[in-house]
């Protein structure tokens, strides 16, 4: 039978301490969902570069401001519950609030053509939801390893 030294009995409990903190869980769940926050305002941002879209010359596109716009916030809900936001950011009073994306494929009133893009908003909202489903547990794990290691 294996014996621990007075010294890796503190460190052991000071360890499980740290990993039984509903505070330290709730900070690894943030942290994880930055990351994925992260990887979906990415793939966001080049789903609205590559739609090809046509405007008249010397008017900027309002893709440019839109992918420059795009944030991920991470609120909470209630204890240990966390909600992902992600999109385009407008500061209001300090926090910055998500707006409604126009979602492109929509024919304006009187016009001939549908505006390029169709359904990004839907393809990136299943998207969202695999990411989430494949990295949100290995990415928790990994967060909660390095507070027990005593790393941020």
């Amino acid at each position: 039978m294996m014996q621990l030294t007075p010294k890796a009995k503190k460190e052991l409990q000071l360890r499980i301490a740290q990993l039984t903190d509903p505070k330290a869980f709730e900070k690894a769940q943030r942290k994880s969902l930055f990351g994925i926050g992260n990887t979906v305002r990415a793939e966001y941002r080049n789903r609205w570069a590559q739609v090809a879209y046509k405007r008249s010359p010397g008017r900027p596109s309002h893709r440019a401001a839109i992918k420059r716009s795009l944030r991920s916030l991470v609120r909470r809900v209630k204890q240990n519950v966390f909600r992902l936001t992600v999109g385009s950011s407008v500061k209001t009073n300090r926090l910055a609030r998500i707006v409604n994306i126009l979602n492109p494929g929509f024919k304006p009133f009187r016009a001939k053509n549908k505006v390029p893009g169709l359904k990004i908003r839907e393809i990136m909202l299943i998207r969202a939801g695999t990411i989430a489903k494949q990295r949100y547990q290995d990415e928790l794990e990994l967060q909660l390893l390095k507070q027990a290691n005593g790393r941020k």
